[in-house]
């Protein structure tokens, strides 16, 4: 099956669903082959063009016999005013592709990206990557209309830190090379990449990807891959906080650390925090069989869905 056969099975399942037109798909026999554009690897990860975890994951829930996954990308086109930026994106695509061949055994690369996949793995296993830390606290939001998602964020933080008092959001994920946080040793985004609401709970680290309602992208489940591996990659030492013992914690940041430092975190759960999600993904015939799937994996990570809508409907 091509794009077009793969749209009209799914359409089986839900009538309004769509493919993004910037990837290619094709099913031959019991394998799913993915190809992102040059344009989609230096994307957003959350948008239809690069979130091909995303895709992976509710293809293969929702199409008959697929037993594995290729993906194959063409090289970025960068744009010279934006080439630094893009080379970020591009950099933290590799390292969401060498994650998530990690972690899905079902899940591979063409062989022609298998050394340059393979470089980001020995890069991680170096110990020279390090993460960024808060600086300050969040701002106040001041107009809410434009900012919904910080509200609730504000919000969701209030509710649960009265239960489990290290609870806060906007961890930041910035990753930097040769073991110093600068702007020449960038490695991936870095002021907008954060983790949007996280929790402490004993030996349990909570990772939650929010939305408000109306962005219902497949997209959250790249994101939240991302952003549980990392995690994940910090509590196993492949990447490391830099020196915050001098640091103010802002944000809780320190407890985290510490955490680290001591081995204290021994689960990551991932939870899709939204009033209303991809139709594919709450679809009553897939919903379960995805998270089925992405529970399924060699990290020993939980997804779960965390329904939000009694808080903003």
């Amino acid at each position: 099956m091509k794009d077009k056969q793969i749209l009209e099975y799914l359409r089986k399942i839900l009538p309004s669903a769509k493919l993004t037109t910037r990837i290619l798909f094709e099913t031959v026999d019991d394998c799913l082959y993915i190809k992102l554009s040059g344009r989609g690897v230096v994307a957003n990860m959350q948008t239809d063009e690069s979130a091909f975890e995303g895709w992976a994951i509710m293809l293969k829930s929702a199409l008959p016999n697929i037993q594995k996954v290729v993906l194959d990308w063409e090289n970025p086109i960068f744009n010279d005013n934006k080439k630094t930026a893009q080379q970020g994106h591009y950099n933290r695509f590799i390292m969401r592709v060498s994650n998530f061949k990690q972690a899905y055994s079902w899940f591979n690369i063409t062989k022609e990206r298998i050394s340059e996949v393979n470089k980001i793995r020995e890069l991680l296993e170096s110990n020279t990557i390090v993460v960024n830390y808060p600086r300050s606290n969040c701002k106040p939001v001041t107009d809410p209309d434009k900012k919904p998602e910080a509200v609730l964020e504000r919000k969701l933080v209030e509710l649960w830190a009265k239960d489990h008092p290290i609870t806060d959001e906007q961890l930041p994920v910035g990753l930097f090379r040769n073991g110093k946080i600068s702007q020449e040793n960038t490695w991936t985004p870095r002021g907008a990449s954060q983790i949007d609401l996280w929790q402490l709970d004993n030996d349990t680290m909570r990772i939650y990807e929010l939305k408000v309602k109306g962005n219902e992208a497949i997209g959250i489940i790249s994101e939240l891959m991302f952003y549980v591996c990392t995690i994940k990659n910090i509590v196993d030492g492949l990447i490391k906080y830099p020196d915050v013992s001098k640091v103010k914690s802002y944000r809780h940041c320190k407890d985290f650390a510490n955490a680290v430092a001591n081995k204290e975190i021994n689960h990551i759960i991932g939870y899709f925090t939204a009033p209303r999600l991809h139709p594919l993904l709450e679809s009553p015939m897939l919903k379960d069989k995805i998270l089925e799937i992405l529970n399924d994996n060699s990290f020993d990570i939980r997804f779960e869905i965390y329904n939000i809508s009694y808080l903003t409907e």
